[in-house]
């Protein structure tokens, strides 16, 4: 199976779906995650290319120490760091 998406024009034009803003703005919260005082570290498997990461994960953990970012497509791990990981590796 090939899948060959244009990185940086899926970076330009996505947007997460109705129920995954929810769940990262009413679920989590709900449940109490990012709230407390340990430092956390956050998973984003399927992260594309990193603005649902940036936007709705990490306002949720002000005491994030580590995030794992994971996608099927190397192309846009590239395009998260381009964009909003400078420092990752």
């Amino acid at each position: 199976m090939s899948l060959d998406l244009n990185s940086e024009l899926y970076y330009q034009w996505h947007e997460p779906f109705e129920s995954v803003l929810h769940f990262f703005k009413n679920t989590l919260l709900q449940v109490g995650w990012g709230q407390g005082h340990q430092k956390r570290i956050a998973m984003d498997v399927g992260c594309g290319p990193g603005g649902t990461t940036t936007q709705l994960v990490l306002p949720l953990f002000p005491r994030l120490e580590k995030v794992i970012a994971v996608d099927l497509l190397p192309h846009m791990i590239d395009i998260a760091r381009k964009h909003h990981f400078s420092s990752a590796s």
